[in-house]
């Protein structure tokens, strides 16, 4: 099936089995694949043009691991939507070859932690969720490479320590979403570096202090 997206003026197109995606001969911007059933990602191998794709949907699948390779024929790749499945772990060099996502969207998933390096060649990411996992703390650089940063969503996790300069380098940051995890204080000057935020959430902890 064939649809045209008026926000992005593009074809999208939705294939319903594997063969459909073998057959057609486009040049997709757009690839649906959510609500697939998928356990792997074997299908993304029968994208015959995956370095033209800039939005790839793998969500509401049961996804549960994924590769350090999984995604690096997708070299001009701007948005990854992967939330609704049941990855564990992020592989190092995940995302290496990514160059120019700027959308990643990994929600609720069953990731426990995070590696310090994982996002570290995004810099052009501009959105990044990771709402809804397990995960209990965050190294204090992980976020140091991605300056461009303007949303960051970690609502609902384990989280229950932030070392006072993990937000250092993303000065450009709007919105940030901390709510609902188990945090019972906030470092002093946590904050003072994100002069543009606008939006700061943090119902949902049991906070004794809050500078």
């Amino acid at each position: 099936m064939i649809y045209f997206n008026s926000k992005f003026f593009t074809l999208l197109l939705i294939a319903s089995t594997p063969l459909a995606l073998t057959a057609h001969s486009y040049v997709d911007e757009i690839i649906n694949l959510s609500y697939k059933n998928l356990t792997s990602l074997y299908e993304l191998h029968h994208i015959h043009h995956p370095h033209t794709v800039r939005i790839l949907d793998l969500s509401h699948n049961n996804i549960e691991s994924l590769s350090s390779f999984s995604f690096d024929a997708f070299t001009h790749l701007e948005e990854l939507y992967i939330s609704h499945n049941n990855i564990a772990d992020l592989p190092l060099g995940l995302f290496d070859r990514l160059t120019s996502l700027k959308v990643i969207d990994l929600s609720h998933n069953k990731l426990q932690a995070v590696s310090p390096w994982t996002f570290d060649c995004l810099k052009s990411l501009r959105m990044l969720d990771l709402s809804y996992n397990r995960v209990d703390t965050l190294p204090t650089d992980i976020f140091y490479k991605n300056d461009q940063l303007r949303v960051l969503r970690l609502s609902n996790n384990r989280l229950r320590h932030l070392s006072a300069c993990i937000f250092d380098k993303n000065s450009k940051l709007n919105a940030l979403d901390l709510s609902f995890n188990d945090l019972t204080t906030v470092p002093l000057g946590i904050f003072d570096r994100l002069k543009r935020m606008h939006t700061l959430d943090l119902t949902g902890n049991q906070l004794n202090n809050y500078y």
